[in-house]
Order: structure tokens, then C-alpha cells, then sequence
């Protein structure tokens, strides 16, 4: 199956083509691990196109901003954040890796490792280990009109909006039915 097919949003709609819950187990594997999971996750996607197109549309060919877009940006993508580091702090906690498998277990732990870098900042308004407040740290501080995307600078790094939205998606779309062993409840219920 295609990443284009398994990305695609599906908003009110039943999964298109699975009339089985085989199928739509294979066509969303992060159902078996959790509901609720998958839920955040489809509705991430969906903030995420609706961030990609202001992205596209904020630039101007004359190397312009649109103002009103960069407000949408940044508001979108502040919740976006937030809502993508809890996802992958559920799937990279070690009940979680009772029931993922290693490589997928790893790569959440990789990206929410990244991702905490900007919503430390964004959700705490400080850097992360420190306790003085931010400057301008969760401000747009990178502009590129070529890739059409904009970044923040945290630490004299930039994290670049769009190539976030991509690695999450990216994460995501790699989850095969393989990855997931087991439902998140049934590894709590083993600890209890």
C-alpha cells in the first residue's frame, strides 16, 4: 500500500476500501495498539494540511510574506506541536515498547527527542534544562521561498515547519502491522 494512500484524510468517511477489520488494520496499524492514538494521529494529518497549504501560500514570488498566513502558521503549528509530542511520547514510553516493535519504538523516541527541542519552548516558554524565559526563541526566525518553509531557531539551530510535518508523517506512514504487538491496555494490564 502506497504512502499516499494510507496519508490520505479521510475526515467523517469509513477507511475507503476496508470492509474488514483486518483491513482496516492493515490499513491504519496503529488502531491495535490505540484507538485513541490513531484518532490523534489522523488528527494531526489533518492540521498538517492545513498548515502545508499556508505554508505555500505565505511566500510571494517578489520574496514577500503574507502576514495573515504567518499568524495562521504559527497557530496552527503551536497546537500541531503539541499534539505531535504527546503522540510520540505515548510511543516512545517503555510501556509502549512492550507493544511496538524496536525499530518503531526507536524512531518515536528519535523524533520526540527532536521535537521536545521546540515545544519546550513553545508549551513552557523556556528552554529546555533552563529556567529563564525565552527570547526570541519560538519566533519565525528562518525564511526559505525555494522549499517554502519556515523555521524557528532554538539554540542556533533551525526547525524547519514543513520538514517537521514531513518527518511525522514520514514516522507514521512506516508503522506496518508488524510494528505493532500488542494493544497499549494489554501491556498496562501486565504491570498491574
Amino acid at each position: 500500500m502506497s504512502s499516499e494512500t494510507r496519508r490520505r484524510d479521510y475526515g467523517d468517511e469509513a477507511i475507503p476500501g476496508a470492509s474488514t477489520i483486518e483491513e482496516m488494520l492493515a490499513q491504519q496499524p496503529l488502531l491495535r495498539f490505540s484507538t485513541y492514538t490513531q484518532l490523534q494521529v489522523d488528527a494531526l494529518r489533518s492540521l498538517g494540511n492545513e498548515i502545508r497549504p499556508l505554508l505555500d501560500s505565505s511566500f510571494s514570488e517578489e520574496g514577500g510574506m503574507n502576514g495573515y498566513s504567518l499568524g495562521q502558521i504559527y497557530s496552527k503549528t503551536w497546537f500541531w506541536v503539541l499534539g505531535a509530542f504527546e503522540v510520540v511520547r505515548t510511543l516512545s514510553t517503555g510501556r509502549a515498547k512492550r507493544c511496538l516493535s524496536d525499530r518503531l519504538h526507536g524512531q518515536a523516541e528519535a523524533f520526540r527527542r527532536n521535537i521536545a527541542r521546540l515545544r519546550i519552548p513553545m508549551s513552557k516558554q523556556e528552554l529546555a534544562g533552563r529556567a529563564d524565559v525565552i527570547g526570541t526563541d519560538i519566533s519565525f526566525a528562518h525564511f526559505n521561498n525555494r522549499t517554502r518553509d519556515i523555521g524557528f531557531s532554538v539554540d542556533s539551530s533551525a526547525i524547519w515547519i514543513r520538514q517537521m510535518l514531513n518527518d511525522f508523517d514520514e514516522l507514521v506512514d512506516s508503522v506496518t502491522p508488524e510494528d505493532v504487538l500488542c494493544d497499549l491496555r494489554d501491556a498496562s494490564r501486565r504491570e498491574g
